[in-house]
């Protein structure tokens, strides 16, 4: 039997163990924590193996199972489960090996494609730091334009500085409340009120006259890899993106050779200025979804 259940912070290590480290930003305990939180993402352990379950305006979708159990046999009844619940089946995130295995399970059944909106764009870290190169010299003049203008502390943050966090947030929010499509205001709230009990996601900020101007977070996914999971700043002040940017992978990431700083969720402007800070690779993800008689 099939019973979706909410993922909790309890859940950890059990996603971990079926999991493992991963690329695959979506597939990071934390981001599914996060996300969760607005009640779209739900998890169940069938037959040995886990699988996640999505719920948006198609209906559910499912990732494709992951364990030492019969991922055929547990495929086969997510299949019937999602046409039971949705209008298709639909799996969604595999990697290129899973969705692979997918089409050899339902053939004909389903159409496999890969999924743009949802690759990852991964960077190399010394880039992010140096903003080498004539292609990134936009990126390192607004940089170099707060570099000159401001004289800011950069500053490992913990939950002593949940507040202040939350209130630079909740003002970024109220300034870019017109350009928010994709956007979760859940998954921000519920990582920063969980700010002391995530503890591989690392924090940092930057300050200028003793005011907290910008923050980010992140945190490892793999022995060579770092996960951003967010970034906010004050959208008055030109260049403080950049600069925590660089400062971040500087101060904590250095010694990861790649920076993930996840999807762009099919939004032109996201995706615009993901590809402008040239990402070295992507992280592809695919879809198989039924195929309509």
């Amino acid at each position: 039997m099939i019973n979706p259940k909410a993922i909790t912070l309890g859940e950890k290590k059990l996603f971990e163990s079926y999991i493992g480290k991963t690329e695959n930003s979506t597939l990071n305990f934390t981001t599914l924590f996060i996300w969760a939180a607005s009640g779209n993402i739900k998890y169940d352990i069938v037959d040995d193996c886990l699988v996640l379950f999505f719920y948006g305006r198609r209906g559910v979708s499912c990732t494709y199972p992951k364990g030492n159990g019969d991922k055929k046999a547990v495929s086969e009844k997510l299949y019937a489960y999602m046409k039971e619940k949705s209008s298709k089946a639909r799996f969604i995130l595999m990697s290129e090996e899973e969705a692979a295995e997918c089409k050899e399970i339902f053939g004909k059944k389903v159409d496999v494609r890969p999924d743009p909106d949802n690759a990852d764009y991964v960077y190399e870290s010394e880039s992010l730091i140096t903003l080498k190169g004539k292609k990134l010299h936009q990126k390192r003049n607004h940089l170099n334009a707060f570099l000159n203008a401001y004289d800011f502390q950069y500053e490992r943050l913990t939950s002593e500085n949940k507040e202040e966090c939350i209130a630079l947030f909740q003002n970024w929010l109220y300034v870019v409340k017109e350009n928010t499509a994709g956007f979760s205001e859940h998954a921000t709230m519920c990582l920063l009120e969980h700010m002391d009990e995530l503890h591989d996601v690392m924090f940092g900020g930057i300050r200028i006259d003793g005011k907290l101007v910008a923050f980010s977070a992140g945190e490892a996914i793999t022995d060579d890899m770092a996960l951003i999971h967010m970034e906010y700043g004050n959208t008055e002040i030109r260049g403080v993106f950049n600069a925590m940017n660089q400062q971040f992978v500087m101060h904590e990431w250095k010694d990861y050779s790649y920076i993930n700083r996840e999807e762009d969720m099919g939004l032109p402007g996201l995706r615009k200025a993901k590809l402008a800070y040239r990402p070295v690779k992507m992280i592809e993800k695919y879809i198989a979804e039924e195929i309509e008689a």
